[in-house]
């Protein structure tokens, strides 16, 4: 593990619904180094992820070196193919499993991020989002034509991501990447 001290840091991982995924294993990563973790996961695995985190299914993965459990700080509705509730259809607003989680937009998910931690909540934010039906294979069993499906949906995400939360780092961040 690479030594890197985020004690004091705040990190935000979008993309989180299971500890099966390159998301958990950021935020876990994070927390290992000393950073506070929120979590952004998609309305229709909230519930899912939140029994699993109660009912201790995954405290196997959760296990950090020292034998603590990865502690999400928050853990938010996120469905990043809006940018404004108002984006969302309404047969989506309506779904149940999205009706009860209030705005699941991405400026609902800086809008809280704001209400619970101040004017400049963050500082890292991982994009670990991925969208495609390719998604729930094995890496090296995509198609092509999936792979550029969900590489181009993850991409143009990151970069509503990035411009919902410009100007809300607590501190400058130390690099600032997007797919270009």
């Amino acid at each position: 593990m690479l030594a890197i001290d985020l004690r004091g840091k705040r990190a935000l991982v979008a993309g989180v619904a299971d500890d099966g995924g390159y998301g958990f294993a950021i935020a876990k990563a994070l927390a290992e180094a000393g950073a506070t973790v929120c979590a952004g996961t998609w309305p229709p695995a909230l519930n899912i992820f939140l029994n699993l985190l109660e009912r201790g299914k995954i405290d196997d993965s959760r296990r950090m070196p020292d034998g603590a459990l990865l502690q999400f700080e928050k853990i938010y509705p996120l469905d990043a193919t809006f940018d404004t509730l108002a984006e969302a259809p309404e047969e989506i607003r309506g779904n149940k499993r999205y009706k009860d989680v209030g705005d699941f937009s991405i400026a609902g998910l800086a809008q809280r991020l704001v209400q619970d931690f101040g004017d400049r909540p963050l500082d890292i934010v991982v994009h670990s989002l991925a969208n495609g039906p390719e998604v729930k294979k094995p890496l090296l069993a995509w198609r092509a034509s999936g792979w550029c499906r969900a590489t181009a949906a993850g991409c143009l995400l990151q970069r509503r991501h990035w411009r919902a939360i410009r100007g809300r780092w607590r501190s400058r961040p130390a690099a600032n990447t997007e797919c270009g």
